[in-house]
Parts: structure tokens; sequence; C-alpha cells
């Protein structure tokens, strides 16, 4: 029953996300991808520091040079996957994005 429930919190909060961005870059006329990107790092960043320090739910690995190096392409990939959904969805739809995404 858990694991249905973060499914659909995860879910509910994909969804939300998109259409939220979708809403700054159309509605707003906001046209700066990487700096929304940024924010939303550090949004969830600090949240799971937060979340982890009052519930004890989440651990945080140390950091250190072998838990960099191993993490690092990783990294990379989704540092470039996240900036270049953001700009597509500027100019696309949220069905076709939503589609493109799942390809």
């Amino acid at each position: 029953l858990k694991s249905i429930g973060i499914a659909g919190f995860y879910a509910t909060v994909s969804i939300t996300i998109t259409f939220f961005n979708r809403a700054v870059f159309y509605s707003y006329k906001f046209n700066f991808p990487n700096i929304v990107s940024a924010l939303q790092m550090m949004f969830s960043l600090s949240f799971l520091i937060l979340f982890g320090k009052i519930f004890h739910q989440i651990q945080l690995p140390a950091l250190s040079w072998e838990n960099f190096n191993r993490q690092s392409l990783h990294s990379f990939f989704f540092l470039t996957n996240v900036p270049t959904g953001l700009a597509a969805l500027r100019y696309l739809n949220i069905p076709m994005f939503s589609t493109l995404r799942r390809i």
C-alpha cells in the first residue's frame, strides 16, 4: 500500500510540475528555462535535506570524491536532460511533450 501511495504521489508531482512549467513559459512569457531548472533543483535539494533532518526518512550519502566519481556521468546526463526538456516545453503543447518525453 505504501508503494502505491508513493507512485501516486510521484505521478501527481510530475504532472503538476509539467503544468506549472508550461504556465510559466506560456502564460507569463518567461523564456529562461535554465533559471527555472536551477530553482527547481535547489528547492528539491533543500526539501530533501530538510525532510531528512526533520523526519529521519531520507539519508543522503556523505560528500566524497568516490561518490562524486561514481555519480558524475549520471549527473551529467540528468543536468543536460532537464534543461533540454524545459526548453522543449516552451515550444510544444503538454500532450506532445509528454509523449515525446516517454519515448
